[in-house]
């Protein structure tokens, strides 16, 4: 009867000893994963931040001709939203920033864990080298009263319009464009008519100048060739008649390759002119496929 209870009482204590180390197992596991969220989270701000300054840098060479000297010039200026800083967002430590040439930069972050996509990046300091380029601009002609006489040889080509009535013209930085019908195709109903395919595994930043100032009540995006869950991050800044520049919408992540993204947009100004951030995230490569832009107006 003693050895009964002995042998009974060890295998309450077995099962309690194995019932905790399990908590703590799990306990351990869950910490771990937590640890590993939170360093994808920062990662991916880093991610955002590195893209904003690349966009915020071409735009000022757009508008001066010249690389910024130091991160710091664009400070308040108006090619830096304010919500967007030359820091890193979790530890505050400045990022990187280095002139290779009048025309190429390189910018340097430190990053927790290893990540495929745009600014794939192993763990650690990694730098990335970009290269500030020239807008192509498409500008919609204005009638004119006065007859044009012309000889059958001399012709020229039709100027197509935009589908959309409001837009003036739209200027891009991408490097390779091709296989698309740029920039006419961004905004028909033609599902088969891609707007923007650019062959360079660049971020592309897009203006939309409209022929006089809008109010925008949401955005929406197509992408295709990409079928991960998180395709493309895009987000879309607004620029009123006297220069002012605020985001109208957030970061976005395209989680559906087929389907519009579509944003309501967080400021109610009139805008003259809507400035895209656009990148690939997953796929084989990084080429950004860009079917669509739509906008809603307000009445």
């Amino acid at each position: 009867m003693v050895l009964k209870m002995t042998n009974t009482r060890f295998v309450k204590y077995a099962f309690f000893l194995y019932a905790a180390c399990a908590v703590v197992v799990i306990g351990v596991l869950l910490i771990g994963f937590q640890a590993q969220m939170k360093s994808n989270d920062s990662d991916y701000q880093r991610v955002s931040s590195l893209a904003a300054l690349q966009s915020a840098i071409q735009q000022y060479n757009n508008a001066l001709g010249m690389l910024p000297a130091s991160l710091g010039a664009l400070k308040g200026s108006p090619y830096l939203l304010p919500t967007q800083s030359v820091t890193d967002p979790t530890t505050g430590i400045p990022f990187e920033y280095s002139i290779q040439s009048p025309s190429q930069y390189t910018l340097c972050a430190t990053f927790e864990t290893s990540v495929d996509g745009y600014l794939a990046h192993q763990s650690g300091k990694q730098c990335f080298n970009f290269v500030v380029t020239q807008p192509t601009i498409v500008v919609t002609p204005k009638p004119t009263s006065s007859p044009i006489v012309v000889t059958a040889t001399t012709a020229p080509k039709p100027q197509r319009q935009f589908a959309d009535p409001n837009i003036q013209s739209v200027s891009t930085d991408a490097k390779n464009i091709t296989y698309s019908n740029y920039p006419w195709g961004l905004f028909t109903s033609d599902l088969n008519e891609w707007g923007l395919i650019n062959y360079n595994n660049d971020a592309v930043h897009l203006t939309v100048t409209f022929k006089k100032p809008v109010k925008i009540t949401k955005i929406a995006n197509m992408f295709s060739n990409c079928t991960d869950n998180e395709c493309y991050y895009w987000m879309a800044t607004g620029v009123t008649s006297n220069g002012e520049r605020m985001a109208i919408t957030s970061n976005i992540v395209a989680e559906n390759h087929v389907d519009w993204s579509e944003a309501t947009t967080t400021n109610n100004k009139m805008i003259l002119s809507v400035i895209f951030d656009v990148a690939r995230l997953g796929g084989p490569d990084h080429y950004v496929h860009w079917k669509k832009i739509r906008f809603t107006y307000a009445n």
